[in-house]
């Protein structure tokens, strides 16, 4: 009996720590967990932790990550802290270097300045990895280094970033402000997943995440009414989903449930009535020179945002629009495609990547849908494509859930 009252007990507290209804953004708690015990009593999914564990190790053979290392071209009111990145896009004018650069949709610039944007992304790839093989493994020493790193990141005055992205994709010789470099911040919203599964399993010091709470509270304020953040809002496109799903993901993590809720009626009257049409295709991604990356670029963004929508008891997967369509639809539209993206008769100058194929995987865990979880499982085959350097440790944990997933639905 007093073995009952005591787990009864610290439930409440682990309850009362987190938040009243506080969960994971992208996966499920229940399902990491069947993962965790079939890895440690069976080797199950050896593989993939593998390589969960050659990305935290590369992480804690580096120096913390900080933008601060970097010089970025200057901007007026710019300090070492601030985020800066070029609009991959645009190119000079040959000849003249103060004339204001010009698109070329889908042609990357490759003399853009990346620094800062590589940082994030290895910063990113680096905490997720170490976040998730702390988890699986019960190696405190990967939870103790993701300690380190978002300490630098966000919270150390010297070497955190500034919580905005006021700077980044700025077109070269144009002075206009523009919100459409929040896409940028997209990998910050997913660090809230392993952000809250250190906290949920006691790994994240409280300071820390004090400072990363003040952090991502800064943000969320900016997002919302900040000149960028509602030019972003308003795109339609799928920087309008980005800028959705990043607010969903920051809002979960600050247990603010009410944006959360103002966010759905955003997403379906403005995102989802305007962005279907009744062939279920979406023509402001089909106007872009990579259309079939965009178009599924655009549903991933949807299914982040789901993902959270549905653990807040909003569907917005079966919600009908205005032209009779529904996410679903769209989903069912492109599978053939993202099969045998040659059967896409609209322009896509570049082939697709692994990624594009991830809305699959979400859409197929969120509905229960073990077709879409096949195509996934058979599309994403990342096994024989792994690069260290490249991959998106977000990709392998999709990957595994939904192998777990399948083999359960099999028994």
């Amino acid at each position: 009996m007093l073995k009952v009252i005591f787990k009864i007990i610290v439930a409440s507290i682990l309850f009362t720590s987190l938040g009243i209804g506080q969960t994971l953004n992208l996966f499920k708690t229940s399902d990491l967990m069947q993962v965790k015990k079939n890895y440690l009593e069976n080797g199950k999914f050896e593989k993939e932790i593998n390589d969960l564990k050659l990305l935290a190790d590369m992480a804690i053979d580096e120096s913390p990550y900080t933008i601060t290392k970097y010089s970025a071209p200057e901007t007026d009111g710019a300090t070492v802290n601030d985020y800066y990145s070029d609009s991959p896009y645009w190119w000079p004018v040959d000849g003249d270097p103060t004339a204001p650069y010009f698109r070329r949709d889908g042609e990357r610039n490759p003399d853009r300045f990346m620094d800062h944007k590589d940082e994030a992304a290895k910063f990113y790839k680096g905490v997720m990895s170490l976040a998730f093989c702390n988890y699986f493994t019960n190696n405190s020493n990967y939870g103790k280094k993701a300690n380190e790193l978002l300490k630098v990141w966000f919270v150390d005055e010297a070497t955190k970033m500034n919580p905005n992205l006021k700077n980044s994709q700025l077109i070269r010789n144009r002075t206009k402000k523009r919100g459409v470099g929040i896409i940028d911040g997209r990998r910050f919203a997913a660090l809230t997943e392993a952000i809250i599964l250190l906290k949920q399993n006691g790994q994240l010091d409280d300071k820390v995440f004090e400072g990363i709470k003040s952090w991502y509270s800064e943000l969320l304020i900016w997002l919302t009414t900040s000149y960028y953040g509602l030019d972003e809002k308003q795109r339609g496109n799928n920087h309008g989903t980005w800028w959705s799903a990043q607010v969903a993901a920051i809002s979960n993590l600050l247990l603010k449930y009410d944006q959360i809720k103002l966010l759905d009626e955003h997403s379906k009257h403005y995102l989802l009535d305007n962005q279907i049409d009744k062939n279920a295709r979406q023509p402001l991604e089909e106007a872009r020179t990579k259309s079939l990356s965009y178009s599924t670029f655009n549903v991933t963004a949807h299914s982040y945002l789901n993902s959270i929508f549905i653990k807040n008891k909003i569907d917005n997967w079966n919600y009908v629009n205005k032209n009779g369509v529904t996410l679903i639809n769209v989903v069912d539209y492109l599978i053939p495609f993202v099969i045998n993206p040659s059967d896409w008769k609209i322009k896509q100058i570049g082939p697709m990547d692994s990624s594009h194929s991830l809305f699959l995987g979400f859409a197929g865990l969120q509905l229960n849908n073990m077709e879409y979880l096949k195509v996934y499982n058979e599309l994403s085959n990342y096994r024989n494509k792994f690069d260290k350097t490249t991959f998106d440790p977000i990709q392998i944990i999709l990957d595994t859930v939904v192998k777990l997933k399948l083999e359960e639905n099999e028994k």
